[in-house]
């Protein structure tokens, strides 16, 4: 999963991979997606527009007096505080926030603030439903999930205040502001749903009450695999633990992941696009909204991964959590290291050295891989941009993450755990001027004392031999 620092632009995706196929031995596999580039979320100032209109003194002391209120409410965890901030006329309003303050309480909520800025603003569509004066602005929720994140998050909100009864107060929460409709539902507690939220040790899960016993089992599973991943990325920038969205609201899921959420193996279809099973972001700083320095990461799953028991589930997450723990060490690293060290350390078997011909017999290949390799045509496509890695239909991006994948196995299995990961910094350690070419060029010659071509060529040989160990066929057969 690639690792966008700033905010994307409003409705750019980028397609994760498809559900794939065949196993190296010959039965039907299913080897698990692990999702798409994991992205910055845009719920942010900076991915929130600036308007023109300024608004006066009173209209500011008076929002702003609204938005104390709310967060006086949230603080000191008193409902009534809280909807008193809200037009008691609009039932409807007065459920959605009390649905909102009910679900944000259910998290270890430290120090949550609402602030606005009082630039961005405008007059709601359609001014005439509301009290004259009415004004539609962006606030900043800023909070700290207590225990979990490293720093503050700042996520934006659009809300609709008005004078009524001589005093400010939220008259609506549906209104979009520069395309931020879409990107309402980013956060868990805006859904409506009663959430369960599920602790481990090292892992808190946010799910829905209605599927507590799959948010329960997430946890588990993901409390399993975090033991794992720290041993082997013990990155100074990850705290070691995970936070986990798992809600099946359809608003959730779109805002996350557009149309491409995957539905079920397979997902999207043969020449369609690929599909994500989960992906990671890092959501705006509260100290910082602007600055396009990664925030605190979240882990979102589909309800499709939600709803899965079988024993390749843990490997797609162990995927998963690699990415968390990579997430905010430097600039993005090239497509095939980010995917195939991900995928490399969510199929892994063996101790201390990497058990390479189990690992690549459990993992599967995809069909055209299998044939290729069969017949000794497989030539690795190691692309480094990352645009261009997730830019293929499902076919295409599936291909591109099984060739990372077995280029990371190589690397770890010829030269050990390590310098996979001393390969992986040192791309991350380099100028975010640099282009992708000079980035993976400079990292292989550092670390490997080799240049992309070479290593390229290594990694083919290598999985020609590999296949033939573990399937027992002769050279081209």
């Amino acid at each position: 999963m690639g690792w966008e620092r700033g905010p994307e632009p409003a409705g750019r995706r980028r397609p994760g991979r498809a559900a794939a196929v065949v196993a190296v031995l010959g039965a039907l596999v299913l080897v698990a997606v692990a999702g798409p580039p994991a992205v910055r979320a845009l719920t942010g100032a900076s991915a929130l527009p600036v308007f023109a209109a300024q608004a006066p003194d009173a209209r500011t002391t008076g929002i702003r007096a609204a938005l104390a209120e709310l967060t006086r409410g949230l603080r000191t965890r008193q409902e009534a505080t809280y909807l008193g901030a809200v037009d008691t006329r609009d039932a409807a309003l007065v459920r959605r926030q009390r649905s909102v303050f009910r679900g944000m309480q259910a998290l270890p909520l430290k120090n949550p603030e609402l602030v606005w800025d009082g630039r961005r603003s405008r007059l709601p569509d359609g001014a005439a439903r509301y009290p004259a004066g009415a004004l539609t602005v962006v606030a900043d929720l800023r909070y700290l999930l207590e225990g979990w994140d490293d720093e503050s998050v700042s996520d934006g909100v659009v809300l609709t205040l008005a004078p009524v009864s001589s005093r400010w107060v939220v008259v609506d929460d549906t209104q979009d502001a520069g395309g931020t409709a879409s990107r309402r539902f980013v956060e868990p507690w805006t859904t409506g749903s009663t959430l369960d939220v599920e602790r481990r040790p090292h892992v808190l899960v946010v799910g829905e009450a209605a599927h507590r016993s799959d948010v329960r089992r997430l946890a588990d599973h993901l409390e399993q695999v975090v033991a794992d991943v720290r041993a082997r990325w013990p990155e100074p920038s990850w705290n070691g633990r995970v936070v986990a969205y798992a809600v099946t609201d359809d608003r959730f899921v779109q805002a996350w992941f557009g149309t491409q959420a995957a539905r079920g193996p397979g997902h999207g279809g043969a020449g369609g696009a690929a599909t994500w099973e989960a992906r990671v972001g890092t959501l705006a700083r509260g100290s910082a909204p602007d600055d396009p320095a990664a925030g605190p990461p979240r882990l979102v799953v589909t309800p499709y991964v939600l709803a899965r028991t079988d024993a390749r589930a843990v490997s797609t997450l162990r995927h998963e959590v690699t990415h968390v723990a990579t997430v905010r060490t430097g600039r993005p690293v090239a497509g095939w290291l980010a995917e195939g060290a991900a995928e490399f350390t969510g199929f892994r078997l063996g101790g201390t050295r990497v058990d390479a011909a189990r690992t690549f017999a459990a993992h599967g290949l995809t069909a055209t891989a299998a044939d290729q390799l069969r017949h000794g045509t497989w030539h690795p496509q190691l692309v480094v941009d990352r645009d261009a890695f997730y830019a293929g239909t499902a076919d295409a991006v599936s291909a591109l993450y099984l060739d990372g994948w077995i280029a990371a196995l190589y690397v770890a299995d010829r030269y050990g755990d390590a310098v996979l990961r001393r390969l992986y910094d040192d791309e991350a350690s380099r100028p975010t001027s640099q282009s992708w070419d000079a980035v993976d060029t400079g990292a292989l010659h550092a670390v490997l004392g080799t240049d992309h071509a070479g290593f390229t060529e290594s990694v083919r040989r290598y999985a020609q031999a590999l296949y033939r160990q573990v399937t027992g066929a002769g050279p081209g057969g």
